[in-house]
C-alpha cells in the first residue's frame, strides 16, 4: 500500500508539472509589470523525518504554490481574467483534494488491514 501511495503521489506531481508547463507555454514571457508575490513563507524541513512519500507530498505542495503564483502573475499581467484564473486554480485545488482523499482512504485501509492482522496473531 505504501508503494501505491508513492505511485499516486508521483503521478500527481507529474500531472501538476505538465499542467504548469502547458499553461506557461501559452503565456507571453514579456513582463511589462513585474509581479512579486508578497506572501513568501519560509519553513524548515527536518531531513531525518523524510521518507520518499512525504518528500513527494511536500514537492506537490511546492509545485501547487508555484502554479498558483504563475496564475496570479498571469492575472496581474493581463494574460488571464479573474474568471479564467479562478477556473484554473479551482481545477488544480480540486485535483489536490481528490488526491488527498485517495491517500487518506489508502492509509485507512492499510491501518484496518494491520489491525485485523494483529488481532488474528
Amino acid at each position: 500500500m505504501i508503494e501505491k501511495i508513492g505511485n499516486d503521489l508521483r503521478a500527481f506531481r507529474l500531472s501538476i508539472k505538465k499542467q504548469s508547463s502547458v499553461f506557461n507555454d501559452g503565456i507571453d514571457p514579456i513582463e511589462l509589470r513585474v509581479f512579486t508575490p508578497n506572501n513568501d513563507y519560509e519553513f524548515t524541513i527536518h531531513q531525518d523525518k523524510l521518507s520518499p512519500e512525504n518528500t513527494m507530498l511536500v514537492k506537490i505542495f511546492m509545485a501547487m504554490d508555484v502554479f498558483i503564483i504563475d496564475l496570479n502573475k498571469a492575472l496581474f499581467n493581463g494574460e488571464l481574467n479573474s474568471q479564467q484564473k479562478q477556473a484554473y486554480q479551482t481545477g488544480v485545488l480540486n485535483q489536490l483534494a481528490h488526491l488527498l482523499e485517495t491517500v487518506n482512504t489508502t492509509c485507512i485501509d492499510f491501518h484496518k488491514l494491520r489491525k485485523s492482522q494483529s488481532n488474528k496473531g
